[in-house]
């Protein structure tokens, strides 16, 4: 049945009332299991089903260390921006020492993550493992962000 019969049978009140009085479609237009000969029951679905699960699956393990590297990039950078945007609020006394002093323990650790997935860019790694290490300003966080943006564009070129 096209999808276009299917919608002029809805449309005409072609459906079924299930026993809660409500609008159902007809067991016709439900796509089943249908057996063949054998008595095996053969699906449009199960078929299908199949067969985007074997790409699906093949793309989500040619992940590469390339992604991978890009992916930790991404966030260090974008890691590296909000805690800007932290210290120069607490350096205004816009916000309080509690909150400041959470949001940079949320930002080493999520730092670490990415500095773990750029073990194969040493020099980025070490740059965010010294940010990690040391009390830091808001200009000097902008300033390791800009400095990881190169490394993006190149993983993102590749």
């Amino acid at each position: 049945m096209s999808f276009a019969t299917y919608l002029a049978g809805a449309f005409a009140g072609d459906f079924k009332e299930d026993l809660g009085g409500q609008a159902c479609i007809p067991h016709t237009h439900i796509p089943t299991l249908q057996r063949h000969g054998t008595g095996n029951p053969v699906g449009r679905f199960r078929v299908m089903k199949i067969w985007l699960v074997v790409p699906a699956l093949a793309i989500a393990g040619c992940s590469s260390t390339s992604d991978q590297e890009l992916e930790a990039v991404k966030s260090a950078r974008s890691v590296l921006a909000e805690w800007a945007l932290v210290e120069s609020e607490s350096a205004r006394h816009d916000t309080t020492q509690a909150y400041a002093n959470s949001m940079r323990a949320e930002a080493r650790s999520q730092l670490r993550s990415a500095q773990g997935e750029l073990k194969n860019r040493p020099a980025a790694a070490k740059l965010i493992a010294k940010v990690r290490a040391e009390p830091v300003d808001a200009p000097s966080l902008r300033a390791v962000a800009i400095r990881l943006l190169p490394l993006e564009t190149q993983l993102e070129g590749s």
